[in-house]
């Protein structure tokens, strides 16, 4: 076929119709296949719960996790009764289920300050220890024997005096020293003059007693009068 250079190129035909009148759809080229296609990629699965179970498991213990908090009886500040003193340490609170409870307290306390340690131990589950604080203070003061009223004659300068300190007890300490302001055999001037006696114990609580000496004085047998005074109805 020859074609003439001059004449004007046609068109490309139009696909026909289809039967209802519409035009045909062109055709599409096929789709190349991939090469390789991923494969789909699983969701991941969640963690696993490793928390263990509200409430009581299958055997009815309750777990480790879900046990209360083992509290100790408060701590006691207590008064001497004695060398040692007893005290109600009460009662811990929020005990373990099948947990039996035992302390290390002695039968009574002494002076000062004891840590008692408390524990709940039970067939399952751990062991709870607390500890638990007792103070046994003494703020009572011994007690001091009294003593009567001591009266004396005096010589010409005074008395010579004997008197017994009296004991003092102290329900810790038992026996306490106890010192005088003047010493026994003294001597005391005329007049009246008190004796001050003190005694403390182990924790800084005093007590204090005293007796009254009265001196009379000296009478000169020749004047019948005491030294010093005037007669009755003499000259002042």
């Amino acid at each position: 076929m020859v074609l003439d250079p001059w004449e004007e190129p046609k068109a490309p035909a139009e696909p026909a119709p289809d039967p209802e009148g519409q035009p045909a759809a062109p055709e599409e080229p096929p789709a190349e296949p991939d090469e390789e296609q991923a494969e789909p990629v699983p969701d991941p699965e969640p963690p696993a719960d490793t928390r263990a179970p509200a409430g009581p498991s299958a055997s009815g213990a309750v777990p480790a996790a879900q046990e209360s908090v083992f509290l100790p009886p408060p701590d006691i500040v207590a008064e001497a009764e004695g060398p040692l003193t007893g005290v109600d340490l009460g009662t811990p609170a929020a005990v373990p289920l099948n947990h039996t409870v035992h302390n290390d307290a002695p039968d009574a306390f002494p002076l000062g300050r004891t840590v008692v340690t408390w524990a709940a131990s039970g067939s399952t589950g751990p062991m709870h220890v607390a500890n638990q604080t007792v103070t046994i203070l003494d703020t009572t003061p011994p007690e001091i024997a009294g003593l009567p009223s001591i009266t004396a004659n005096a010589t010409w300068n005074g008395a010579v005096v004997w008197f017994e300190v009296p004991e003092a007890l102290d329900l810790v300490d038992g026996a306490v020293p106890v010192t005088a302001s003047h010493e026994p055999g003294g001597m005391f001037p005329a007049g009246n003059t008190t004796v001050m006696f003190v005694a403390e114990d182990s924790s800084g609580n005093a007590a204090t007693s005293s007796v009254l000496v009265t001196v009379e004085p000296a009478v000169d047998p020749a004047r019948g009068a005491a030294e010093g005074r005037p007669e009755p109805g003499g000259p002042n």
